[in-house]
């Protein structure tokens, strides 16, 4: 009798154990206030395009920018409405880097409002998630309307090496609309070669193309108790029309070789930025 006391006993400790714990303590990361707005010229479309080539990105009319910011497990979206282009844009380097044709890299106007964050300890079932970057942002106002193009400068177009994060506004300082102050940063500069070279020195040329979905990091410029900061997020963008791919590359034959930083990283498809090198003589 006395041992199956205990059985018993123990039976009913474990019991109410499990249905009475209570949750385990986790640190999450939780929005703070709003630290500083800035309305500032907002990419709507990014193309990086091989030297003496073409590239082309494309944006159905059903999707829109979005511009992503996070901090642990707290993230925070904002989707450009409407849509900005039924199409895509385009770039060519012939001539001069940077320069889409008709134009050059589209922005729009936006108010964006950069927030302070911190961690916060809660009893729940998940996992644990602290903050992973003091600042998050979201921005508000990104309508289309009125896009203004701009040229992203390089150190020399036969490379996308040292390409700049942002253009450089007019030398009157104004953009033309109330209240700009400045760009959201991109940056989509040739690092490192890790996607397949392309050598077209002895064929006829080559395309390459993506239907997914093109990811690029970009940087909201704020100023926080006199110092100048940037709030890093990311810019994604994907066309859903079959027959027109997201990013689309055009290499001319019998012209050179290209290196490949793909910002989606090592051998895998996404956004591309080039370095040119001319064919071996002889």
């Amino acid at each position: 009798m006395g041992v199956a006391a205990v059985v018993v006993l123990a039976g009913l400790g474990l019991t109410y154990y499990l249905t009475n714990r209570e949750p385990a303590s986790h640190e999450s990361c939780a929005l703070g206030g709003p630290i500083a707005t800035e309305r500032l010229l907002t990419p709507v479309l990014v193309v990086n395009a091989p030297y003496n080539g073409t590239a082309s990105t494309y944006l159905a009319l059903s999707l829109g920018p979005n511009y992503t910011f996070g901090s642990g497990g707290l993230q925070m979206t904002t989707h450009a409405s409407p849509p900005p282009l039924a199409g895509g844009e385009g770039e060519t380097t012939g001539n001069m880097y940077g320069r889409f044709y008709p134009n050059s890299l589209p922005y729009t106007p936006a108010n964006w409002t950069v927030y302070a964050v911190r961690n916060v300890t809660t009893r729940s079932a998940g996992p644990t998630q602290p903050c992973s970057s003091p600042f998050i942002a979201a921005a508000v106002g990104i309508l289309q309307s009125g896009q203004t193009n701009y040229l992203l400068s390089v150190p020399q177009n036969t490379s996308d090496i040292g390409e700049a994060t942002e253009p450089i506004l007019p030398a009157s300082g104004s953009s033309g609309y109330p209240g700009v102050t400045g760009f959201v940063q991109v940056y989509v500069s040739f690092h490192d070669s890790n996607y397949a070279t392309v050598d077209d020195c002895s064929t006829p040329g080559t395309t390459l193309s993506y239907a997914g979905q093109a990811r690029i990091p970009i940087g909201v410029p704020f100023p926080y108790q006199g110092q100048n900061r940037t709030v890093l997020g990311e810019m994604s963008w994907q066309n859903n029309v079959p027959t027109s791919p997201t990013l689309s590359y055009t290499f001319p034959g019998y012209a050179g070789i290209w290196q490949i930083d793909s910002l989606a990283g090592n051998d895998t498809e996404g956004f591309l930025s080039f370095s040119y090198l001319p064919c071996p003589s002889g």
